[in-house]
């Protein structure tokens, strides 16, 4: 290709004398070429903060999905943990349950003792001799009682209503055998107990 002359009329009067300019067309290619590097160059310095912003966005992103993924992990584990107590609490609520009803099976409720009825005595002694007055038992056969005490406040007791009793029998079988008794002597017992 030969290189044939252009002419260019315009503003670059500034720079040259002349208002007619002359380049060749190698010197046009020669110019786009630095037009372009140069563009180039100038986009890569504008775009580079930003691919370090987009970079640091990537990294910043990682590193919170892998947290959400920890985190997951650990809620996961910890409602594994919970599922497991929950099991345990139901268990143990179970065997408490099963306790509380072995150790009902000691007790007995009377009613109608007046309060102070016990004077100089404790209330266990106080019932274990009443009920072997009262259901003629042989001497020294009382039924062993291990705490006795009253149920419910003191201000039933004011108002003329007197507390009931809860007895606490060392063995199940002489509650057992006081109702027995009981029944059999004609004394009103019910579901909870003795009444006086």
């Amino acid at each position: 290709m030969a290189s044939e002359p252009i002419q260019v009329e315009g503003d670059f009067s500034t720079a040259l004398e002349s208002d007619t300019l002359t380049v060749s067309r190698q010197e046009i290619i020669e110019i786009h070429k630095d037009l372009h590097r140069s563009l180039r160059e100038t986009v890569e310095e504008l775009i580079q903060p930003l691919n370090m912003k987009i970079e640091n966005f990537m990294t910043e992103l990682r590193d919170t999905t892998q947290k959400a993924d920890a985190n997951t992990a650990a809620c996961a584990s910890l409602q594994e943990t919970v599922n497991k107590l929950r099991a345990s609490e139901t268990a143990m609520n179970s065997r408490l349950l099963i306790l509380e009803n072995r150790w009902r099976q000691h007790n007995l409720k009377f009613r109608g003792f007046e309060e102070g009825a016990e004077e100089n005595t404790d209330l266990s002694t106080f019932i274990s001799n009443w009920l072997a007055h009262v259901l003629h038992l042989e001497d020294g056969v009382a039924p062993a009682i291990a705490k006795a005490y009253r149920l419910g406040p003191l201000a039933r007791a004011a108002k003329g209503r007197p507390r009931d009793v809860l007895a606490n029998f060392v063995y199940p079988r002489s509650r057992d055998r006081v109702l027995k008794e009981a029944r059999l002597k004609g004394i009103k017992t019910d579901t909870e107990g003795v009444r006086k």
